[in-house]
């Protein structure tokens, strides 16, 4: 089973992908995303630690995550989370740039077979409910209005 999302974004793929990118600075523009902790951290991604709220619930995890700047890609294959709601699960970002220069960003929940049983049914409504739906959807325009803002504030920090 797979959900996807997608976002149109008015500002140059790669400040987009930057921004996205740099998962530990999340919770400072996504105030739904309470910590992402690198376990271990290499130039290519590794392993995070995560914890999200959504309607007073706060679901933990923990995630290899691999950065491709090549693909314009992030992918996080979830190992652990809160009832099982995010393990095995694959969310893959994939960023595109569209013909007027905006960029485009797709957001694919993958869930296996396997996982899908070892969730049940409560870890299967926390997965589709709170990751899929709505942490997803929150993140993408969180990530919207964050880069869109640095791209009208001249003297902004920026990762453009």
């Amino acid at each position: 089973m797979s959900l996807v999302q997608t976002v149109d974004i008015q500002a140059p793929l790669g400040g987009v992908f930057l921004a996205a990118a740099d998962v530990a600075r999340w919770p400072e523009f996504m105030p739904h995303i309470r910590y992402n902790r690198y376990l271990s951290h290499h130039p290519g991604g590794g392993t995070i630690r995560t914890a999200a709220t959504r309607a007073g619930v706060v679901l933990h995890g923990v995630a290899e995550v691999a950065i491709d700047p090549v693909l314009q890609e992030l992918r996080f294959t979830h190992t652990s989370s809160t009832a099982g709601a995010g393990t095995g699960m694959t969310v893959t970002w994939g960023f595109k740039e569209l013909p007027d220069g905006d960029t485009r960003v797709t957001v694919t929940h993958t869930f296996s077979g396997g996982a899908e049983v070892r969730a049940g049914v409560v870890g299967r409504g926390l997965r589709k409910l709170f990751y899929a739906e709505d942490i997803t959807a929150l993140s993408l325009q969180c990530l919207k209005r964050r880069v869109e803002m640095q791209q009208l504030s001249p003297g902004a920090s920026r990762w453009i």
